[in-house]
Protein backbone atom coordinates (compact mmCIF):
# COMPACT_ATOMS: atom_id res chain seq x y z
CA UNK A 1 0.00 0.00 0.00
CA UNK A 2 3.23 2.31 0.26
CA UNK A 3 4.35 1.53 -3.03
CA UNK A 4 2.42 4.62 -4.86
CA UNK A 5 4.53 4.47 -8.27
CA UNK A 6 3.45 0.76 -8.05
CA UNK A 7 -0.53 1.16 -7.47
CA UNK A 8 -0.30 4.04 -10.43
CA UNK A 9 1.26 1.43 -13.11
CA UNK A 10 -1.06 -1.34 -11.56
CA UNK A 11 -3.80 0.74 -12.19
CA UNK A 12 -2.96 2.44 -16.05
CA UNK A 13 -2.55 -1.34 -16.84
CA UNK A 14 -6.05 -2.29 -16.02
CA UNK A 15 -9.30 -2.22 -17.65
CA UNK A 16 -12.52 -1.03 -15.58
CA UNK A 17 -15.75 -1.66 -16.76
CA UNK A 18 -19.77 -1.64 -15.75
CA UNK A 19 -21.76 -3.61 -18.13
CA UNK A 20 -25.33 -4.39 -17.98
CA UNK A 21 -26.52 -8.29 -17.60
CA UNK A 22 -29.64 -9.44 -16.58
CA UNK A 23 -28.90 -9.60 -13.12
CA UNK A 24 -28.16 -5.55 -13.53
CA UNK A 25 -24.96 -3.79 -14.17
CA UNK A 26 -21.56 -5.54 -12.99
CA UNK A 27 -18.12 -4.43 -12.38
CA UNK A 28 -15.70 -6.03 -14.34
CA UNK A 29 -11.89 -5.82 -13.97
CA UNK A 30 -9.64 -6.88 -16.59
CA UNK A 31 -12.79 -8.78 -17.93
CA UNK A 32 -13.43 -10.48 -14.70
CA UNK A 33 -16.54 -9.90 -12.88
CA UNK A 34 -15.38 -8.46 -9.30
CA UNK A 35 -18.82 -7.13 -8.42
CA UNK A 36 -18.70 -8.40 -4.95
CA UNK A 37 -15.24 -8.84 -4.54
CA UNK A 38 -15.08 -5.36 -4.35
CA UNK A 39 -17.06 -5.10 -1.73
CA UNK A 40 -15.48 -7.68 0.64
CA UNK A 41 -13.99 -6.49 4.13
CA UNK A 42 -10.55 -6.87 3.05
CA UNK A 43 -10.68 -4.01 0.20
CA UNK A 44 -13.11 -1.74 2.45
CA UNK A 45 -10.04 -1.66 4.75
CA UNK A 46 -7.36 -0.45 2.41
CA UNK A 47 -9.52 1.56 0.22
CA UNK A 48 -8.99 4.44 1.82
CA UNK A 49 -5.16 3.94 2.42
CA UNK A 50 -5.09 3.74 -1.84
CA UNK A 51 -7.30 6.58 -2.16
CA UNK A 52 -4.27 8.88 -0.56
CA UNK A 53 -2.67 8.20 -3.89
CA UNK A 54 -2.23 11.37 -6.09
CA UNK A 55 -1.15 9.56 -9.38
CA UNK A 56 -3.61 6.52 -8.68
CA UNK A 57 -6.46 9.33 -8.11
CA UNK A 58 -5.56 11.24 -11.10
CA UNK A 59 -6.19 8.10 -13.43
CA UNK A 60 -9.48 6.39 -11.56
CA UNK A 61 -11.04 10.24 -12.05
CA UNK A 62 -10.29 10.06 -15.34
CA UNK A 63 -11.45 6.98 -16.37
CA UNK A 64 -14.65 7.59 -14.39
CA UNK A 65 -14.80 10.91 -16.03
CA UNK A 66 -14.76 9.17 -19.60
CA UNK A 67 -17.91 6.87 -18.53
CA UNK A 68 -19.67 9.47 -17.18
CA UNK A 69 -19.12 11.33 -20.72
CA UNK A 70 -21.53 9.10 -22.17
CA UNK A 71 -24.55 10.37 -20.41
CA UNK A 72 -27.39 9.19 -18.38
CA UNK A 73 -25.27 7.59 -15.65
CA UNK A 74 -25.45 7.81 -11.95
CA UNK A 75 -22.28 7.75 -9.92
CA UNK A 76 -21.72 6.67 -6.20
CA UNK A 77 -18.58 7.89 -4.50
CA UNK A 78 -17.11 9.63 -1.74
CA UNK A 79 -15.76 12.52 -3.75
CA UNK A 80 -17.75 12.32 -7.12
CA UNK A 81 -20.09 15.91 -6.62
CA UNK A 82 -16.85 17.54 -5.48
CA UNK A 83 -14.17 15.87 -7.52
CA UNK A 84 -15.22 13.71 -9.82
CA UNK A 85 -17.68 15.37 -11.39
CA UNK A 86 -18.41 18.91 -9.77
CA UNK A 87 -20.45 19.99 -12.50
CA UNK A 88 -22.93 16.98 -12.43
CA UNK A 89 -26.40 17.91 -13.44
CA UNK A 90 -27.50 16.93 -9.96
CA UNK A 91 -25.80 15.59 -6.82
CA UNK A 92 -26.91 14.36 -3.51
CA UNK A 93 -24.64 13.60 -0.69
CA UNK A 94 -26.29 10.64 0.73
CA UNK A 95 -25.46 9.82 4.05
CA UNK A 96 -26.83 7.93 7.53
CA UNK A 97 -25.29 7.18 11.31
CA UNK A 98 -21.73 4.79 11.56
CA UNK A 99 -24.49 2.64 13.09
CA UNK A 100 -26.52 2.32 10.63
CA UNK A 101 -24.09 1.99 7.72
CA UNK A 102 -22.47 -0.56 9.65
CA UNK A 103 -25.39 -2.68 10.54
CA UNK A 104 -26.17 -2.35 6.68
CA UNK A 105 -22.79 -3.53 5.85
CA UNK A 106 -23.32 -6.28 8.33
CA UNK A 107 -26.15 -7.63 6.97
CA UNK A 108 -25.21 -7.66 3.64
CA UNK A 109 -21.61 -9.73 4.08
CA UNK A 110 -24.07 -12.15 6.44
CA UNK A 111 -26.05 -13.00 3.52
CA UNK A 112 -23.50 -13.52 1.43
CA UNK A 113 -21.71 -16.28 4.00
CA UNK A 114 -18.88 -13.45 5.34
CA UNK A 115 -18.74 -13.60 8.40
CA UNK A 116 -17.95 -10.33 10.68
CA UNK A 117 -18.14 -8.73 13.90
CA UNK A 118 -20.71 -5.91 13.62
CA UNK A 119 -18.54 -4.11 16.18
CA UNK A 120 -15.50 -3.98 13.61
CA UNK A 121 -17.47 -2.78 11.06
CA UNK A 122 -18.31 0.40 13.19
CA UNK A 123 -14.62 0.73 13.62
CA UNK A 124 -13.65 0.49 10.42
CA UNK A 125 -16.06 2.67 9.11
CA UNK A 126 -15.11 5.63 11.65
CA UNK A 127 -11.76 4.49 10.74
CA UNK A 128 -12.16 5.52 7.03
CA UNK A 129 -14.27 8.03 7.61
CA UNK A 130 -12.02 9.97 9.34
CA UNK A 131 -9.24 8.94 6.58
CA UNK A 132 -11.53 10.16 3.83
CA UNK A 133 -12.76 13.32 5.85
CA UNK A 134 -8.70 14.28 6.41
CA UNK A 135 -6.80 13.46 3.73
CA UNK A 136 -5.60 16.55 1.10
CA UNK A 137 -6.81 15.33 -2.04
CA UNK A 138 -10.41 15.26 -2.64
CA UNK A 139 -11.61 15.01 0.76
CA UNK A 140 -14.56 13.40 2.66
CA UNK A 141 -17.12 16.82 2.41
CA UNK A 142 -20.89 17.33 0.61
CA UNK A 143 -20.65 19.63 -2.44
CA UNK A 144 -22.03 22.93 -2.03
CA UNK A 145 -24.90 22.34 -4.10
CA UNK A 146 -25.28 18.78 -3.18
CA UNK A 147 -29.05 17.75 -1.05
CA UNK A 148 -27.78 16.17 1.99
CA UNK A 149 -30.02 13.42 2.54
CA UNK A 150 -29.59 11.12 5.76
CA UNK A 151 -31.07 7.70 5.29
CA UNK A 152 -30.46 6.23 9.16
CA UNK A 153 -34.02 4.55 9.75
CA UNK A 154 -35.23 5.16 6.11
CA UNK A 155 -36.10 2.49 3.74
CA UNK A 156 -34.45 2.16 0.35
CA UNK A 157 -37.55 3.09 -0.96
CA UNK A 158 -38.07 6.15 0.77
CA UNK A 159 -34.97 7.06 -0.41
CA UNK A 160 -35.21 6.26 -4.18
CA UNK A 161 -38.97 7.85 -3.64
CA UNK A 162 -37.12 11.13 -2.19
CA UNK A 163 -34.24 11.31 -5.03
CA UNK A 164 -36.51 10.62 -7.64
CA UNK A 165 -39.18 13.72 -6.78
CA UNK A 166 -36.09 15.92 -5.88
CA UNK A 167 -35.38 15.02 -9.73
CA UNK A 168 -38.45 15.80 -10.87
CA UNK A 169 -38.56 19.23 -9.08
CA UNK A 170 -35.23 19.95 -11.78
Amino acid sequence: MDDFSGLAAVARKSNVAFIETPNGYRTYLNGEDVTEAIREPAVSRVVSLVARVPELRRHLVQTQRQMAAKGGIVMEGRDIGTCVLPWADRKFFITASVEERARRRYEELLSRGVQVSLQELISEIEERDRLDRSRAVAPLVAAADALVIDTTGRSVREVVDLVVREVGKR
